[in-house]
């Protein structure tokens, strides 16, 4: 049972990802730099030609999506190259139903199978279906060829045959009014060892007094002709011959009778071929038995009726055999004695249409055979195609008697059809981007053993409309290197690029756009800079002091939040998207580069020590004073589970982006410290994602705590000196405009001991009054500001039952907001990010009836609007 379960798991399991592969968008998958190359992709992609489409760094196969992506990126409908393919058809003659004692028709003008011409115009993965009907006309001519063979043990069926031919004609007149019969014989090849080749023997091969012929391969022996009694004449001049081995050369007839249609009178109508026998068959490579070793050319050798190159050519293969016989149309009764009856059976099972009939001793049941082998074979129709181009597929669905609908190999086939029956087929014809050479293509569909087909003319879409409006060498195309259609350019040979500006000699690889994207992400130069011949070109800011850099564009030194309208204070540099510093990092960084990349993986890293701090009053709980420095940075780890489930005032420090873990194993002692100084990093718990809380004194989390230890105690600090200490963060002038307490708890990460994780708490004046911060987390409270202000965020559903403790009042610009200029009524303020990266501001208090207060401006605002107000405000709120 176990093993049962694990096998449907696996299942399910191959099933989904099977899907999920199905998904893929292959219009982006083609990478198209042109629009020919985009509509060849799939039937879905569509290609925008509009020549502003483009946004900065987007690269010009971005151009080539699926019809509803491009609408939604903005381009219009208009602008949108999607062509279709079509069909139409040329000759369309009704199928007919040829009536018995009505005026006698031409076979030409009898029409089983409708339409009968029609061209297809394909686009790449766009199927073109028509239906094509079938009707089986009464008294439709019929040509019946009988191929006997005449060696030595068919004597007595040779006499039974010789009255065949009225016989026959008497029983096919209840067939058909136009019916035609011929003759011909075959034994072996004349060579060892199948006869013998003494002298005599090639004049009678038969042994005593059996007056036999000389062995022949083949022998035409009568045309088709409606003269039955003719027929009987000449069948009776026939003598028996013979020949050493048992099968025969019975092979090397079908072909001839096959490919001789002008000596043996074919006509375009049904054709039946009866091949008599009592014995197996020769096939390709038994000819090397005698010397033989050239193959079968499939192509007729008849001189006086007799086939002249059995010693030249082997014997044919089946498969060639089965092409020839359904290029001419032409189905095969295969009448044979019953002890070769189980070895046509599978011969018929290789040669569609085709059938066997036992053969009595004497073939005397060869009428009835013959009769029983056609309505089997007329009763079936199957559709057949000729060779298809390099990705052209083609499908079929039958709608048979009865209702019977099938699709695969049973939909080119329909059964149990009697006279004047219609069948329907639905034909669908598909290709899978162009030939190699654009032209159009010929294929013909037909019933097997019918002469009738539909001939259909396949023309491929490879190119988009506007492709004929190109302008050649146009200076759009980079000094005319490139062709400018349908919205972009499409580059000379040896040339590459946007606007074909690159030479492929001076480039590693076509795909250059690969090069400028980070860690094989979608973005292009991280969406901030054009891709220039594979190397990242950074946009240019209007203010010359903000600036994008990095390879990848990944970098910039305005987006980090300001203290003071300075960039980190004034003390640092950006980093961004865990990799390289933008902007700049001031010589005296304690940290090395590859040390701040992985210390903090986005935010503001300090670049020197914010400056000595005062004299302070240090309160150890557990150690003596020390004296230190502290230089602080924009807090770069997520808040620990801990602290989210037991909020503390430092679940509400503030934090300016989120960011990544920085690893353990990168804060390694031997390239972090100076030789003068140890380091203690200190964060806070850290504010949702997108959040920047200031609070009066520019407080700002996570420290960095340098300087010796105190009182000159071992250079390494133990677990015991981390575990909790009060210092003094706020400098003098701070101190004298305010006597409340800022205090907030703090994560210790001891980065010299890395196992030390303990609490800390940080203080900032002597008066020791705690700051009346509300205990909700940060997350809370911008929730709650943003469903009540808002009507939006995660609490819009529960708001009023969740967020109904603080008064809410609405200001309409940031500038109404209220400043921090009573010490009794500190105010801290906040900006947060939505969902939809739009940016509100509020402020939290608690007044002095210890009811808490938010004041927000009702208006949200994109970011790249608004950043640059709120710095210019937080300069005047700043302490």
């Amino acid at each position: 049972m176990e093993l049962k379960l694990i096998f449907m798991s696996t299942l399910l399991a191959v099933c989904c990802y099977c899907d999920a592969q199905s998904e893929v968008n292959e219009c982006i998958v083609a990478n198209a730099r042109h629009c020919g190359e985009c509509i060849q992709a799939g039937a879905k992609c569509g290609w925008c030609k509009d020549p502003d489409f483009l946004k900065q760094g987007e690269t010009v196969t971005t151009r080539c999506d699926e019809l509803q992506s491009l609408l939604k990126r903005g381009c219009d409908e208009a602008m949108i190259e999607d062509p279709h393919g079509e069909q139409v058809v040329h000759r369309n003659k009704t199928v007919t139903n040829r009536r018995k004692g009505a005026e006698k028709l031409n076979p030409e003008d009898i029409t089983q199978i409708q339409p009968q011409k029609l061209s297809l115009t394909l686009r790449s993965g766009e199927p073109q279906s028509f239906d094509l009907k079938f009707k089986r006309a009464e008294d439709y001519p019929i040509d019946l060829y009988y191929l006997m063979d005449l060696s030595y043990s068919m004597k007595d069926d040779l006499e039974n045959v010789k009255n065949l031919g009225t016989s026959l004609m008497l029983e096919m007149s209840k067939i058909t009014s136009d019916f035609k019969i011929g003759f011909g014989s075959f034994v072996e090849k004349t060579v060892m060892p199948y006869i013998s080749t003494t002298p005599a023997k090639l004049l009678n091969p038969c042994t005593g007094d059996q007056n036999c012929t000389s062995p022949f391969s083949y022998k035409h022996v009568l045309n088709l002709t409606s003269d039955g009694n003719q027929f009987n004449t000449l069948v009776g001049q026939q003598h028996i011959s013979g020949n050493l081995d048992s099968p025969e050369g019975g092979f090397d007839a079908i072909m001839q009778v096959a490919v001789c249609g002008h000596h043996i009178g074919w006509r375009n109508v049904t054709r039946l071929l009866v091949f008599s026998t009592d014995a197996g068959f020769h096939f390709a490579g038994d000819g090397k038995l005698g010397g033989i070793v050239l193959p079968n050319d499939g192509k007729c050798h008849l001189e006086n009726n007799v086939y002249t190159m059995s010693h030249y050519y082997d014997y044919p293969s089946i498969a060639h055999l089965v092409q020839k016989l359904s290029d001419n149309n032409i189905q095969t009764i295969f009448a044979v004695t019953e002890e070769f009856q189980p070895v046509y059976q599978e011969l018929k099972n290789l040669i569609p249409k085709s059938a066997v009939g036992t053969l009595s001793a004497n073939s005397s049941n060869v009428i009835n055979l013959i009769i029983d082998a056609y309505n089997s074979l007329s009763s079936e129709v199957i559709l057949e195609n000729s060779k298809l181009p390099e990705g052209v597929t083609i499908a079929y669905t039958s709608r048979c008697k009865n209702g019977l609908v099938s699709e695969g190999e049973n939909g080119r086939k329909c059964s149990n059809i009697s006279i004047g029956d219609e069948v329907m087929f639905t034909i669908s014809v598909t290709s899978k981007g162009c030939p190699k050479q654009v032209k159009p293509e010929t294929i013909k569909i037909k019933p097997l053993g019918f002469t009738e087909e539909v001939e259909i003319t396949l023309n491929f879409i490879c190119e988009c409309e506007c492709h004929k409006d190109g302008v050649e060498n146009s200076d759009l195309c980079h000094f005319g290197n490139g062709t400018y259609e349908c919205g972009a350019c499409k580059c000379n040979d040896g040339r590459v690029g946007r606007q074909c500006e690159c030479s492929s000699n001076d480039v590693a690889t076509e795909d250059m756009d690969r090069t400028c994207r980070k860690d094989n992400g979608t973005d292009i130069c991280s969406n901030n800079g054009d891709c220039v011949c594979g190397t990242c070109e950074c946009k240019k800011r209007d203010n010359p002091d903000e600036r994008y850099s990095g390879q990848y564009c990944e970098c910039d030194n305005f987006n980090c939040d300001r203290s003071g309208n300075k960039l980190c204070g004034g003390e640092g540099g950006r980093l961004w998207g865990g990799g390289a510093v933008a902007g700049h990092v001031r010589p005296g960084l304690s940290l090395s580069r590859p040390q701040v990349t992985a210390a903090a993986s986005a935010g503001c890293v300090c670049a020197t020590p914010c400056g000595p701090a005062a004299p302070a009053t240090a309160l150890w709980t557990t150690a003596p004073a020390w004296p230190a420095t502290s230089s602080c940075a924009t807090a770069a780890e997520p808040a620990t589970a801990a602290s989210a489930s037991a909020p503390t005032p430092s679940s509400r420090a503030p934090r300016a982006r989120p960011a990544p873990p920085a690893p353990e194993s990168a804060l390694s002692t031997s390239n972090r410290l100076r030789p003068d100084a140890h380091t203690v990093l200190h964060e806070h718990t850290l504010a949702p994602p997108g959040s920047l809380c200031v609070f009066p004194g520019g407080f700002s989390s996570p420290c960095v705590i340098r300087g010796p230890l105190p009182g000159g105690t071992p250079s390494r600090p133990s677990r015991q000196d981390c575990q909790s200490f009060q210092f003094s963060l706020l400098p003098p002038p701070v101190r004298q405009r305010h006597s409340s307490l800022y205090m907030s708890t703090l994560k210790s990460r001891d980065v010299i001991d890395q196992t030390s994780q303990q609490s800390v708490e940080v203080a900032a004046d002597v008066s020791q009054k705690p700051f009346p911060i509300s205990p909700a987390p940060l997350s809370v409270r911008r929730d709650c500001v943003q469903c009540r202000a808002f009507g939006t965020g995660e609490k819009k559903e529960t708001c009023e039952r969740d967020c109904s403790d603080f008064i809410m009042i609405k200001v309409k610009t940031r500038d109404k907001l209220p400043q921090p200029n009573d010490a009794s009524y500190p105010v801290m303020h906040c900006k947060e990010r939505d969902a939809n990266d739009c940016w509100f501001y509020y402020t939290y208090a608690v007044n002095n009836n210890t009811e808490k207060e938010v004041h927000v401006v009702d208006a949200l605002g994109e970011q790249g609007v608004h950043a640059a107000d709120y710095r210019a405000r937080e300069t005047e709120i700043e302490l």
